[in-house]
């Protein structure tokens, strides 16, 4: 009881120090002095003196509460508050005047004791943290955050605590989403309820003002509850935020949603802070991890999206979360877009682009982000957990896409193909959704229309599974068998067809040229049907449709080498590009092989399809007169095609679009599968409506490709076809006058070979003395040249169908008809036109080549200038060289001449070989010209080889290998003594010649004759000189030179025993690996660089000479210099040499490979140095080197450079 006296007493006494108090400084001092001690007595166990507490704790607060200078203990009481033995009345009292004193503190106190109030939140109440959280909220951005990461983290001791951390960036980012005139309003109706006389005033006043997107109830109470802050305050509060998220105190992690809601906020000033510092930290966050996304998923869509139902019901309805404005969605959005792998939470994701495009926080550049939201999570999320729900995304676009919002369409469509590249049974169920989009083509508006193209392009592939067994095995796609319900098989192909032939004629070009691309990608490469579709696309006026449907074809580089193109590829394209992509794309073409349908199932559905097109008026087009079932350009594409195809039937193998010139080496083999199809009753209708089919064209259109397919068929199988057409020859004869000179040599062989197999003797020689007639006339200069093509051809096949039934050729040179043909074509050698002695190096070459010629041995003593005189053949053979060395005619008259020269010893043992080899000798050093010295390779080896030539045998219907001439031996000692001195004349006489020309036309016709007569004894006797002559050629500056050694050294190797193979591969090592090559001789003529590779001298003169070097130094005056170009030229020279072993040894790689194995070892890390030579020749060489030697280069890499 005394005890409770002296409290009093002193309580009393402490009312009457503070009642006392005049001066807000000496009220400051005493309850300064005496609030804390004050606040202990409320535990005090008699009512009395806790009856006289609160009594002088109201006398307190009606004292400062008037008097806003007046300081509070704060420092004590968060002391006194964080005192484990205080009770629960006490700390509940002494947190009201924490609350109050502590915004009364000068704003650096504040800043300073912000550590202390974190530290007071330690397992405190919840209303208790939520107050103090809330007075510290406009302090933050005050407080001075050390640099030094430790000294921050020992400063606030958050990461110790992670519940505290959690508690203070939730509470801050509630304040952040707080809106500007939420407060004040708030404000305004409390004050409305306290003063209602209604007892429910308060919840109606509650309920007036919603509670903020993005936040729960308790949360918006949190923030607003005691004196809520004005616009401005808030706006300074937040930025204090911003900045105290910026000093480091909080993980990046952490705080980015914090940052992109004040990003999102209203206030300029907020908006521009948070943006600053997003740009800091966001290229630094892990944007994979799913820790990182969750809080903006949560955001984005509040507590009840996000939480399954069954947590749900564990959340109280004050504490659940709305979904975020459209203002912060738009914020989120683009951030969202940065996942990838994990960070993609499904179903968050799924949910986040469904309530963006129809739900009630939406705008339309929300959905725009929203759909391309969705493009990551089609391309970026996993497999596994996009195909569940990949028809719920597929469904969301659609419904888009069926709504007029055009801004929508483009993206939403794009999503669409990319939904069907990933998960294909979304929507190769049926071909519905394909209809749709064919029909969106068409129907949607221009800048639409590309992105329903680009879809219908991604979604191929989708389409490509949904084929029968032997589309799968054709396609690069293995197709699934997971039971998704698509369509297969049969009918599938059936509704795919029929939807693609409808659209690969659409007037739109793009449905035209997205038919083109599922033509090509869904079904196989042998498909008949889809290349029927893709042939009548090669007739489009668009480039990029016609240039789409032959790349499908042929393949990327479908290039056409022989002059037989239908017109349609070279639209748009010059000769100069075309060649560039035959050269860029020849060596890809060698390892691919053309993938064609059968020809008697290609044919037969062309034919089908063209009856069908002529019953319709709207399909068939009409050309003067004529009616035809398909455009002219994709007629002469289809029956290319079918060329193909029966090369491919007849097994030809073919890289790309190579349309046969016939007669060729695979002639045979066609005409042999042409005999075969006219025995059975399929392929007999076949040929006749492959034939109908060309006529078709030919009478309607002539022109190359059509004639071209009649020759192929007429020529290769003349005793079926040619007497098809002997009542035609005048409309054939007509094709002789053409405009065209390829028309005119194309018909010229038809009509030759017609005549000849199809008339009887007496109407054969009248047919060709009627051409030889016109060729001898004054006709028309075209008309004479078909003509006398013709009537050669005529006695070329006459004489071969002769040799075949064993008729006497003894009596050819009083055959009448012969004898004049043979006449008028020599008198043409002088004719002052080229053409026409082009056609006569060619006639003569012909006949020359089957037959002896009927002209007498030796030479007339008439003079040059009486053209009345007989032709003798030595006369013949002057002509011709002649015309070969003759400067302005020609190059291709000029191989023409030379291939007729060699022609003179193939069909007979002509008695002047000599003669034309040494003609060929003598125009050695005079041509540069490297297609004239191949060509005159090939007519040299036709001197050596006489009648035993392959280019004696009937070339429609003998293979090469076939060929076996009869009686060798009779000719084989003189065609030996031939091939001995040339070969002699050759290695002893023109190898060692410095003279660049003679050098290269003897690599050339060396290589020639290695080539093709290796068999023969004095080629095996000079092997090994024949090899040392190669293996100095290495070392010309001629690239051509330096290959035609190389592939020259890899026939002797060939040829060669044991002993000189071992011999040759070491002396290519030593070259290769050392740059050895023998020494030249400098002097004052001697060629140290090809002209232009230095540059030009003062004087203009090119540095091409040792003598023009050492004038250059002179007039630098720096004689020295000259020692700097020997030095440069010497570098130039073993670099040469290097690449000239390069050639040769990647020739002999490939039969070597046992020899070289021991070798590489020391090969390998040379060979992969020398693969990065900044000489792109050598580069090139050595990197096909070594993929010829390395197989697995990265496993070789690794044992023999870093084992």
């Amino acid at each position: 009881m005394a005890n409770a006296t002296d409290e009093l007493t002193l309580l009393e006494r402490v009312f009457l120090r503070i009642g006392s108090a005049e001066s807000d400084e000496q009220l400051q001092s005493a309850v300064s002095k005496f609030l804390p001690p004050v606040l202990l007595k409320l535990s005090s166990q008699q009512d009395g003196v806790r009856k006289k507490v609160m009594e002088l704790l109201v006398h307190i607060n009606k004292r400062i509460k008037s008097r806003s200078l007046v300081q509070l203990p704060v420092e004590a009481l968060l002391l006194q508050y964080q005192d484990p033995a205080a009770s629960s009345f006490v700390t509940n009292f002494t947190i009201i005047y924490i609350k109050l004193g502590y915004p009364r503190l000068p704003v650096a106190k504040q800043a300073e004791l912000v550590p202390c109030v974190l530290n007071a939140l330690e397992g405190r109440p919840q209303s208790h943290q939520d107050s103090l959280l809330l007075i510290l909220m406009p302090v933050l951005g005050h407080v001075t955050v050390p640099a030094d990461p430790e000294k921050r983290s020992v400063l606030f001791g958050l990461n110790e605590r992670p519940h505290i951390y959690k508690l203070l960036a939730d509470f801050m980012l509630d304040v952040l989403l707080l809106p500007y005139g939420a407060t004040a309003q708030q404000e305004q109706h409390q004050e409305q309820a306290r003063s209602s006389q209604h007892e429910d005033a308060s919840n109606t006043s509650a309920n007036s003002f919603p509670v903020p997107l993005g936040m729960s109830e308790y949360s918006f109470k949190r923030v607003t509850a005691g004196n809520p802050l004005t616009s401005e305050e808030l706006e300074q509060t937040k930025l204090g935020i911003v900045k105290f998220l910026a000093s480091g105190v909080m993980t990046d992690s952490d705080i980015l949603c914090h940052l992109i809601v004040a990003a999102a906020d209203t206030r300029f000033s907020v908006a521009n802070a948070a943006d600053m510092e997003l740009k800091k930290i966001v290229g630094l966050l892990d944007w994979g991890s799913m820790s990182l996304t969750a809080p903006l998923y949560s955001l984005f869509l509040g507590t009840q999206l996000v939480t399954a139902k069954s947590r749900l019901n564990t959340i109280k309805v004050d504490k659940r979360c709305s979904p975020a404005s459209t203002r912060i969605r738009l914020k989120i959005l683009p951030y969202l877009c940065r996942s990838r792998g994990s960070a993609l939470v499904f179903p968050a994701c799924i949910q986040v682009f469904f309530d963006s495009l129809y739900g009630t926080n939406t705008s339309p550049r929300l959905k725009n982000m929203a759909l391309q939201f969705s493009m990551l999570i089609i391309l970026g999320a996993n497999i596994q957990r996009l195909t569940p729900v990949a028809g719920v995304l597929l469904s969301g676009l659609l419904k888009l896409i069926a709504e007029d919002d055009n801004s929508l369409k483009v993206l939403a469509y794009s999503a669409v193909g990319k939904l069907g590249s990933r998960v294909p049974r979304v929507v190769n169920k049926d071909l519905a959704l394909l209809q749709t989009f064919f029909e969106a083509l068409l129907q949607e508006d221009q800048d639409i229309r590309m992105s329903v193209r680009e879809a219908l392009l991604s979604m191929v592939e989708a389409f490509h599974v949904g084929l029968d067994d032997e589309s799968k095995e054709c396609s690069d796609v293995k197709a699934t068998t997971d039971g998704s319900g698509s369509v297969i098989g049969g009918q599938c192909q059936t509704m795919m067809q029929a939807l693609l032939a409808n659209q690969v004629e659409s007037n739109e070009p793009m449905a035209r040229f997205v038919a083109v691309r599922y033509a090509a990608s869904v079904f196989p490469l042998n498909h008949a049907p889809s290349r029927y579709l893709l042939l009548l696309a090669t007739g489009d006026n668009k480039d990029e449709v016609f240039t789409e449907a032959l790349k499908a074809l042929y393949g990327p580089d479908h290039g056409v080498e022989t002059s037989e193109g239908s017109g349609v590829l070279e639209k748009g394209r010059s000769e100069e590009s075309q060649k560039q992509q035959q050269q860029n794309s020849g060596t890809s073409d060698k390892s691919r092989e053309l993938i064609l349908p059968q020809f008697c199932d290609m044919a037969q559905y062309l034919a089908e399809r063209a009856v069908i097109r002529m019953e319709s008026a709207a399909s068939r087009y009409v050309i003067g007169n004529h009616t035809l079932p398909f455009s002219p350009a994709s007629f002469v594409e289809m029956l290319t095609y079918l060329r193909l195809c029966l090369a491919r039937s007849a097994d030809v193998q073919l890289k790309k679009r190579e349309v046969i010139q016939h007669p060729s080496q695979f002639t045979p083999l066609i005409s042999r599968y042409l005999h075969q199809l006219r025995q059975t009753f399929t392929g007999c209708g076949t040929l006749d409506k492959y034939l109908s089919l060309i006529q078709q064209l030919l009478t309607a259109s002539p022109s190359i490709v059509p004639l071209a397919c009649l020759l192929e068929l007429v020529g290769s199988a003349p005793d079926i076809l040619a007497g098809n057409f002997t009542g035609k020859l005048s409309w054939l004869k007509g094709l002789l006058f053409s405009a065209k000179e390829e028309m005119r040599e194309k018909s010229a062989l038809l009509y030759g070979i017609i005549i000849a197999h199809g008339l009887d003797d007496l109407a054969y020689e009248e047919a060709v003395q009627d051409l030889i007639n016109c060729v001898k006339s004054k006709s028309p200069l075209e008309a004479q040249h078909g003509c006398l093509l013709a009537s050669a051809h005529a006695l070329e096949r006459k004489i071969s169908i002769m040799k075949r039934d064993n008729s006497s050729l003894v009596n050819l040179s009083s055959y009448a008809v012969y004898k004049e043909g043979v006449e008028a074509i020599v008198f043409h050698l002088n004719h002052q036109h080229a053409l026409l002695v082009l056609a006569s190096c060619i006639a003569i070459g012909e006949l020359a080549r089957c037959a002896p010629l009927p002209l007498p041995s030796g030479s007339s003593s008439a003079s040059a200038e009486d053209k009345n005189m007989a032709i003798w053949k030595l006369d013949l053979v002057k002509k011709l060289f002649a015309i070969m060395n003759n400067g302005k005619i020609t190059t291709k008259v000029k191989e023409h001449a030379a291939m007729a020269a060699g022609f003179l010893c193939v069909g007979e043992e002509f008695p002047h070989s000599r003669d034309i080899i040494q003609g060929f000798l003598d125009m050695a050093k005079e041509t540069r010209d490297v297609e004239v010295h191949f060509t005159a390779g090939d007519a040299l080896v036709c001197c050596v080889q006489g009648v035993m030539s392959p280019f004696a045998r009937n070339v429609w219907t003998t293979l090469e290998s076939e060929y076996e001439p009869h009686d060798i031996d009779a000719v084989l000692a003189a065609r030996n003594q031939d091939l001995e001195w040339l070969l002699d004349e050759l290695l002893n006489k023109f190898a060692p010649k410095p003279h660049p020309n003679s050098r290269q036309a003897t690599s050339i016709w060396l290589l020639a004759l290695l080539k093709h007569c290796a068999n023969r004894e004095p080629v095996k006797q000079r092997l090994d000189v024949m090899q040392n002559t190669f293996m100095d050629l290495l070392s010309e500056n001629s690239d051509i030179v330096q290959d035609v050694a190389s592939k020259g050294l890899g026939l002797v190797y060939e040829c060669g025993d044991e002993e000189s193979r071992s011999r040759l591969v070491s002396q290519l090592l030593d070259q290769l690996m050392s740059g050895r090559r023998s020494v030249t001789q400098v002097t004052g003529d001697t060629k140290l660089f090809e002209e232009g590779t230095l540059g030009k001298s003062p004087t203009g003169g090119n540095l091409s000479t040792y003598k023009e070097l050492c004038s250059l130094a002179s007039d630098l005056n720096k004689p020295d210099l000259i020692y700097k170009f020997m030095q440069l030229a010497n570098h130039n020279a073993i670099w040469n040499s290097k690449k000239g072993a390069a050639f040769g040894f990647s020739t002999i790689a490939s039969s070597a490979g046992e020899q070289l194995s021991q070798h590489l070892p020391k090969i390998i890390p040379r060979l992969y140095r020398y693969q990065f030579d900044p000489t792109p020749k050598i580069q090139n060489s050595m990197t096909s080197i070594w993929h010829a030697l390395v197989p697995e280069t990265q496993k070789t890499v690794s044992n023999d450079m870093f084992g």
